[in-house]
């Protein structure tokens, strides 16, 4: 039997992380079985803002059940939902869903469960699970041809999983209940002298006074100060999306400061910001002469925003961006009769990335053309004697992440790394800082292995 205790924490922490504002969404993916739909995987995101999927809300494909399922009821609904789920037994619709053995209960239920991550995450979502009982299915290639012949056709049960965002499939009945950010720095944030003026968003459903942010500042000497602000220290005003809080401290001249923003306990961010006009990074001080508050390189970057935005525009910007971070940075041009190569070569004493730019989505033809360059230049590599050095692969897009997940994990699935319009954005934050091409080449390595795992 499932300890009392461990049921009491985990209704705490939805009863802590649920919020009005957003109707919490269930996403599932199961088999009927004896007349019961068996549980492979679900995920049930307490506060999410908008759904936005390419998927239909349910997809019904031989024995197999997928979809989107909305809790309704309020906070009261989803905390008797949640009380199902405790019981391992629970209904979407008219539906029963089992995740336990006949007379069984839940394997364990894990709060705030450690999350992938390589520690420079920019956000930290937090996520409880919920560990039912093997679902004994054989998820191979029996399910694959049946998936093969739906309307719409998905690949295989771990593509299905995919699409309905639900990570990785395994031989248990797995619940994740995911948090989303509720607080975080405002890119409002600066520092201005000798003061750095802090502004921290709190979302629509949540209470101010459970937010409270720490900072480090640096100088030129390394960390000089540390710190943390109550809610109470913070002027709050409302804005339509929630409530803003602002506060201050002295800094020294010229220092960059690190805030971490964390809301009832658990850290949801963490921000960097300066003073707009230094910076760390000498090649950003040079760009700098010549593109003030990288404002042509920001338009680069945002072709969409623009009324003649063109593609090539995209890739200078990414070349840019590149260089700026501290890598050598190569644009094949298009146009120049360059159009066998990737967009953007990269290279540092870590090893060699080729970057594919799209102003768009972008598909499976792209993407395998992307691998295949990748395979050719590793050939060339071994044939011209360079056994050791590295070839990774980039997807940039100016598509935000949350609309491409499909998409994304397609590419993560051939170890290629996708970074959206966020990623891209806070890339040129990055820029601020003294270059470290180490450091950003683990990050491609343990995003792959992250998402992989996710």
């Amino acid at each position: 039997m499932m300890q009392p205790k461990k049921v009491d924490d985990f209704m705490m922490w939805v009863s802590t992380w649920a919020t009005e504002a957003h109707p919490p969404l269930f996403a599932y993916l199961a088999v009927v079985r004896n007349d019961e739909w068996v549980l492979i995987k679900g995920m049930l995101y307490l506060n999410l803002v908008s759904k936005i999927a390419s998927v239909p809300d349910e997809a019904v494909i031989g024995d197999v059940r997928a979809g989107f399922y909305t809790i309704d009821g309020g906070k009261d609904g989803l905390l008797d939902f949640c009380g199902q789920l405790v019981e391992g037994k629970f209904t979407i619709g008219d539906h029963g869903v089992i995740m336990v053995g006949p007379g069984g209960t839940l394997q364990d239920i894990v709060v705030d469960a450690p999350t992938q991550s390589t520690g420079t995450d920019q956000t930290r979502n937090v996520v409880s699970t919920l560990l039912g009982a093997m679902h004994g299915q054989n998820l191979g290639a029996q399910f694959s041809w049946l998936l093969r012949a739906g309307d719409p056709p998905f690949d295989s049960m771990e593509d299905l999983a995919s699409a309905y965002s639900l990570g990785p499939i395994t031989d248990v009945s797995t619940i994740d209940v995911v948090a989303l950010i509720a607080a975080f720095v405002d890119a409002r944030s600066v520092v201005s002298d000798t003061q750095a003026n802090i502004a921290v968003k709190v979302l629509n459903g949540f209470d101010p006074t459970a937010v409270r942010v720490g900072y480090r500042t640096f100088s030129a000497k390394g960390v000089s100060k540390r710190g943390c602000l109550a809610s109470d220290q913070f002027d709050w005003s409302e804005e339509q999306d929630g409530q803003i809080g602002r506060a201050s401290f002295e800094v020294n001249q010229a220092a960059v400061v690190q805030a971490y923003a964390t809301y009832s306990g658990r850290t949801q961010q963490q921000w960097w910001f300066q003073d707009p006009k230094g910076t760390f990074n000498p090649r950003r001080v040079v760009y700098e002469t010549h593109d003030p508050g990288l404002t042509k390189l920001k338009e680069w970057l945002h072709p969409e925003e623009r009324r003649k935005g063109r593609s090539t525009d995209y890739e200078i910007g990414i070349s840019v961006l590149g260089w700026l971070l501290g890598c050598s940075s190569l644009h094949l041009d298009r146009t120049r009769g360059l159009s066998d190569g990737p967009d953007v070569l990269l290279t540092s004493p870590e090893g060699l990335v080729l970057v594919e730019c799209t102003t768009g989505s972008f598909g499976t033809d792209k993407l395998a053309e992307l691998i295949d360059r990748r395979r050719i230049a590793r050939q060339r590599l071994l044939a011209s004697g360079h056994f050791g050095t590295p070839v990774q692969c980039i997807i940039a897009s100016t598509v935000a992440e949350s609309e491409a997940t499909v998409e994304r994990q397609a590419a993560i699935q051939h170890g290629v790394v996708f970074i959206g319009r966020e990623s891209v954005d806070k890339l040129v934050e990055r820029t601020v800082q003294v270059p470290n091409t180490a450091q950003l080449f683990r990050e491609l390595l343990g995003a792959i292995k992250a998402e992989r795992n996710v």
